[in-house]
């Protein structure tokens, strides 16, 4: 059984992620929101900021790797990587110090909402979040271990390192061993904090589909009781007035959870673009053998659906705060009244959206905005590309450039 709450929706979730260090937040998966705490001195922190310091270590690796070699695109890609989300992974460290009060918030507005009846409508947001976050997980899942098995592959058929496992980690994660003398450890070590970095990768847009989802289903739980007064005669301004100020609640709740979220959501949408003009980039690219081209365009292929799905998702909210207009135009003349001109007027002229710092809003002409910077990006990187010389650290000397793919992949 339900209660319809979005506390209780992503509980499962955040436990999830904090098996990464991620949201050390005590209480998420008690039925009221207010027993929520984050604790600095607790166990949760000091896993969270272990983790901080190790992807922080690996991150100083990549910086002194090309601070004493040659620059090349394909190191930058590395370091972007690392730090893009390294800095997602502080963000939702900061963000687990304000999400007590934030789902405290979100919960008054659920609460000051008409209720949900019925169970299947009590149960419909979560369905949706728990599917969404199945699919993202489930797939980033099987492209990481796709890339580890190509680039096992390719480790394995190394001909200047015999042992396949040394291979793989020489090819990976050059980096280390500029400093260190190889020990299997330190490579297993490398490659449990790259997985730490991938996972905040995937689970930085699965929140905002998340949020997205749940700022959605707010919007539609208003737009299902202006529905049932569509078309009707002799409503009363006071009703009216009621409904636009459930509608300025959940607006309410939107621009406070932009204020939390935002960075989040710059990292996300800046993270996507910048890798999807890399891999747009490396289809130039001679792959070595059939599995590296397969793994290529499902890597490919998966960063753009995730990508549209964040696009998509996050829009639902603007798409969503619109819909009271189709509610308003059947309004007849005799029944046209002040608080029905003012509650049009808001919704009308009102952007409601998620945004990114305010630097941009997430709504369906982002997703065309996005496309043309991508192909306006990408003339850029193929002039550059033909100027990028080939790097000579791949011990096994197969394309260096596919090696790099498999580091973050």
């Amino acid at each position: 059984m339900y209660d319809g709450t979005f506390h209780e929706a992503v509980g499962s979730i955040l436990a999830v992620a904090q098996l990464f260090g991620i949201m050390p937040v005590y209480g998420i998966k008690e039925k009221n929101p207010s027993q929520l705490r984050f604790k600095i001195f607790s166990f949760r922190f000091l896993f969270s900021i272990i983790y901080i310091v190790g992807c922080m270590l690996s991150l100083s690796l990549t910086v002194h790797w090309i601070a004493t070699s040659k620059l090349e695109f394909g190191k930058l890609i590395n370091f972007t990587f690392e730090f893009t989300n390294l800095m997602a992974i502080i963000c939702f460290l900061e963000l687990g110090r304000k999400w007590p009060d934030l789902i405290v918030n979100w919960y008054r507005v659920e609460k000051f909402l008409p209720p949900l009846k019925y169970q299947f409508d009590k149960q419909k947001m979560a369905y949706q979040i728990k599917m969404a976050s199945l699919v993202i997980l489930f797939s980033s899942m099987s492209e990481h271990l796709l890339s580890i098995t190509v680039g096992a592959h390719g480790a394995n058929n190394c001909p200047t390192i015999k042992d396949p496992i040394k291979a793989f980690y020489f090819r990976n994660y050059p980096q280390v061993w500029l400093i260190f003398p190889y020990s299997g450890w330190l490579g297993s070590l490398t490659k449990f904090f790259n997985i730490i970095l991938t996972f905040a990768w995937s689970y930085t847009d699965l929140f905002v589909i998340i949020i997205s989802i749940g700022l959605t289903s707010k919007f539609e739980q208003l737009n299902d009781e202006l529905r049932k007064i569509k078309g009707r005669r002799g409503i009363s301004p006071e009703l009216w007035s009621e409904y636009r100020v459930y509608y300025r609640e959940i607006v309410g709740l939107i621009a406070v959870v932009d204020k939390a979220v935002s960075k989040i959501i710059l990292i996300s949408i800046s993270n996507n673009l910048f890798f999807i003009c890399v891999q747009l980039l490396r289809s130039l690219d001679k792959k070595p053998t059939f599995a590296h081209t397969f793994y290529f365009w499902i890597s490919l292929s998966y960063l753009i659906g995730r990508t549209l799905a964040v696009s998509l998702y996050s829009a639902g909210i603007n798409d969503a705060s619109k819909k009271p207009l189709e509610v308003f135009r059947s309004v007849c003349r005799e029944d046209w009244c002040i608080e029905v001109k003012r509650f049009n007027e808001e919704v009308a002229h009102d952007t409601i959206a998620l945004s990114g710092m305010k630097f941009f809003y997430l709504t369906r002409k982002l997703v065309l905005s996005v496309a043309g910077t991508i192909v306006t990006y990408e003339l850029v990187l193929i002039q550059f590309h033909q100027d990028d010389n080939i790097s000579d650290w791949d011990p096994c000397l197969t394309n260096n450039k596919t090696a790099m793919l498999m580091s973050y992949g």
